[in-house]
């Protein structure tokens, strides 16, 4: 989740260095600017967050995706949990460890992923 929070990060600076550019680019300028360049301005900043929109679009496009792998893992875990208290806990101490283990695992991705909102 870090490295998805990490992207995004960079592309917004990315994103907001290229606005500070055309900004200073304007201040820097020794005469009024014109109508022309005002224009163009524009259109690169617009550019620039039309930019922007796609990329955090197919960010949180990977985030839906971590969300549903992790949702169903997590029923998936649940079935197998079932499972075993069903047929009497027939586990070895070394498979039970291991089965806490995932467990664990499974449930510290879900802390790190925020609970989606419940349906009114």
């Amino acid at each position: 989740m870090n490295e998805l929070a990490d992207q995004f990060t960079f592309l917004l600076k990315r994103q907001m260095e290229e606005i500070k550019h055309q900004v200073d680019k304007l201040g820097s300028m020794s005469q009024v600017a014109t109508k022309q360049d005002l224009e163009s301005w524009v259109h690169i900043i617009a550019k620039t967050q039309q930019e922007l929109v796609v990329e955090m679009q197919t960010l949180k496009g990977q985030i839906t995706k971590i969300g549903t792998e992790t949702t169903s893992l997590l029923t998936k875990i649940t079935a197998l949990q079932a499972l075993i208290d069903a047929g009497g806990n027939t586990l070895t101490p070394e498979t039970q460890a291991a089965w806490e283990e995932v467990k664990t695992a499974a449930q510290g991705v879900d802390d790190e992923v925020p609970d989606a909102p419940l349906a009114a």
